[in-house]
Formats: structure tokens, C-alpha cells, sequence
């Protein structure tokens, strides 16, 4: 009798086991597709002003998101964006000297950021008339598309530089603090 209600208690345990796990697959495949879905709910809400691009593209150029991950060489290699290194300053013990530097790095970072936003947004509504109204050959082609390969380096520049920049600012035991509580991507 008791190999039965052991038995009984192995097989109930696994059941469990495997409705929770099951569950929380079901709940990571909803919220996978609700993240996916996001973007085109919001585009289905709010109209992009350039026909062009979605609303959800527009305000990546507008707020100067780093969609494709460019700052990826820096932070994946232990050298963080100030914005990050910023949210834990007390954590980390930051002097009002290093918050002051970094304040600046951030301050450089959105001025190249709401540059390069502006550009690009100022070339697709140009691309987009030159179409529209059918003035494009492969002269223009060429000019836009190179200036859009430009904005995206800038804009990887900037990312780049402030990474490094606030490396410097951070002293080793900071830069080891930091990331005990914030993995690199």
C-alpha cells in the first residue's frame, strides 16, 4: 500500500509538473505574439505622418531609438550606455563629478540622436515626393539612399562614442558593480 500512494504522488507530482510548465509555454507564446502584435495595433491607432513608415517606425526616428542594436560591439563587451549607467548612480556611488560627465555624454548623445531623427525623417518625406510626383532616376536613388546609410552611421557613432566615453568615466569597481546587476547584451 504505501508503493501505491507513493506511486500515486510521483505520477500527481509530474502532472503538475508538466501542466506548469505547459502554462507558462502557452503564457511566453501569448506574450511573444502580443509583443509582435503591438507595433501593428499601435500603427492601426496613431498614423505615421509620412505615409512611408509606420508610426512605430516614425517615432524610433523621432526619439532616436537604436532599433538594429548598433551600440552591440560596446555594451555586449562592458562598455555601457550612460542612460543605464545613470539608473543605478546610487547604487553605484557615483560622484556629483562623474553624474556631471555623464549628464553631458547623455546631453551629446540626444543632441546626435534628434539630429539624426530629423534627417532621416526629412529624407524619406523627400524620397516619398520625389516618387509621388514621379521626379526620381537612379541619380537621386543613389544620393538619398547613401544619405540614409550616413544618418545610420552617425547615429551608430554617436551610440559608439558615448559607450566609450562612459567607460572612462567609471572607475573598475563601478564598472564591476554595474554589472554584477545588469548583464551585457
Amino acid at each position: 500500500m504505501h508503493k501505491t500512494s507513493t506511486f500515486k504522488l510521483i505520477v500527481t507530482s509530474l502532472l503538475v509538473a508538466t501542466a506548469t510548465a505547459l502554462h507558462a509555454q502557452q503564457a511566453d507564446t501569448t506574450t511573444a505574439k502580443a509583443d509582435t502584435a503591438k507595433p501593428a495595433l499601435l500603427d492601426e491607432i496613431k498614423k505615421s505622418p509620412i505615409k512611408t513608415l509606420t508610426y512605430a517606425q516614425y517615432m524610433a526616428y523621432v526619439n532616436g531609438d537604436d532599433v538594429n542594436n548598433t551600440a552591440a560591439p560596446a555594451t555586449m563587451n562592458h562598455y555601457p550606455l550612460p542612460g543605464k549607467v545613470l539608473k543605478y548612480k546610487k547604487f553605484l556611488n557615483l560622484t556629483p563629478e562623474q553624474v556631471k560627465k555623464l549628464d553631458a555624454i547623455m546631453a551629446t548623445l540626444k543632441m546626435k540622436k534628434d539630429e539624426v531623427g530629423v534627417s532621416q525623417i526629412s529624407n524619406e518625406r523627400t524620397l516619398d515626393s520625389l516618387f509621388r510626383k514621379r521626379l526620381i532616376n537612379e541619380g537621386t536613388i543613389l544620393f538619398y539612399g547613401q544619405r540614409y546609410g550616413a544618418y545610420a552611421a552617425e547615429l551608430r557613432i554617436a551610440l559608439l562614442t558615448a559607450c566609450l566615453k562612459t567607460r572612462l568615466v567609471l572607475t573598475s569597481m563601478q564598472m564591476n558593480k554595474f554589472y554584477s546587476v545588469e548583464k551585457p547584451n
